[in-house]
Order: structure tokens, then sequence, then C-alpha cells
């Protein structure tokens, strides 16, 4: 099954329930702003919850925007994440400093996003496109043009986010065929706060695709 990582993870059930279903990875927000936001003091004590009810493998995301890197290596450390991912401005050399077992680093593709851009990074880290916003550095639901994507796959794997529900992540899959699918908003009831009903469905699609 493709790799699908739920974020924004908040509530403990919400985070049951996605390993139950398949989830490949957990995403902590840690961007105070966004309406997912997680103080890392509770994410530690959530994801202790989580790996101690839960017998399923997975990856504990962290997402950062523009942090301080001497601060965002002590949270990574303290909460206990596998991996950063960075959805900022963040530079190649600062990607490389953070001392996280992964990084990810996240693209938010506007209309002049290069598709060559992500190939500034180092080829170890994951990629992740997310669509774009004035306003938001993620979660906005937007969809983007998936053709990007496809160009960025070319070269190296690449995460897909923005706007994806159990309504197009088949359309997605089978469009882009990226490495992994990455959903916040698109299993919500509202804005933080995750539907369990949303997230069987999507799960049920990805399992479709899977079997396909």
């Amino acid at each position: 099954m493709i790799p699908v990582k739920i974020c924004g993870i908040r509530r403990l059930d919400d985070a049951l329930l996605s390993l139950n279903e398949g989830a490949w990875a957990l995403g902590f927000i840690f961007h105070r702003p966004s309406p997912r936001f997680i103080d890392p003091v509770d994410a530690a004590a959530l994801l202790a919850k989580i790996r101690e009810r839960s017998g399923a493998e997975f990856r504990a995301v962290g997402v950062f925007v523009d942090w301080d890197l001497d601060e965002l290596n002590e949270v990574v450390r303290e909460v206990g994440l596998d991996a950063a991912q960075l959805h900022g401005a963040e530079d190649p050399g600062y990607a490389a400093s953070v001392e996280a077992a992964e990084v990810w680093k996240a693209f938010r593709v506007g209309p002049d996003f290069e598709a060559s851009r992500p190939d500034d990074y180092p080829s170890k880290m994951r990629v992740l496109l997310d669509g774009w916003s004035p306003t938001e550095a993620g979660g906005t639901g937007e969809v983007f043009d998936w053709s990007i994507a496809r160009a960025c796959q070319e070269t190296r794997p690449v995460f897909l986010a923005g706007g994806i529900d159990a309504g197009n992540i088949a359309a997605a899959i089978a469009e882009v065929r990226p490495f992994g699918i990455d959903v916040s908003s698109g299993v919500e009831s509202s804005p933080g706060n995750k539907d369990g009903e949303l997230i069987r469905r999507l799960f049920s699609e990805v399992r479709a695709c899977s079997s396909d």
C-alpha cells in the first residue's frame, strides 16, 4: 500500500485509528498559527501514549516552519521524532544541519514554482509538495497542478499533499504515482479536528488502489 501520512494529529483516538487503518506516518504540527498546532510537551506525552497503545510501526514527523535550528533539534530529541518536516523557507544548509533520522523538505507549489527546485537539496531528503497560499504555511486544502508533481517525480520520490481526500486520492495516485500521500484537512470535520469516518473512507480508497 502506498505510504500515507496523516498530519495534524492532536488526539490519541485519531492517531490509533489512522495507524489501525494503515497509516505509514503521523504528523505533529509545531507551527503556532496553525489550527492543528500542538505544543511539543503535549506532543511528547501523546506520542508516548500512541507508541504504548499501538503495535504498529510508524514514523513520527514534526512539522516546523522557519524555526531556530538549535530549538528545532532540541524538540526532535525531546519529543522523540523520527523525522523533521521543514515547511518554511529553510535553505539547503539549514536542512543539512537538522539532527533527525529523516529530513523532509516541503515546497508550496505556486504559479512560479520550478520542478527542479527540490534538486538544490540533498538527495537523501524526502520532498513534499503542497498547495500554495499567500497566507498559510500549509493545510490549505487546495489542490495544485499535479503535472508539476509528475515532473518532480521524474528525478526524486515525492510526497503529494494539498487538498487530497477520499474523493480524489485514487486519481492522485494514478496520475502522479508519488512515493507517498500526505493528508490533513481531507480527513477533518473542521480545521484541526479529525473525522473517523473520513479517515476510514480515505484508507478504503487507498486499499482499493493497492489491489488494482
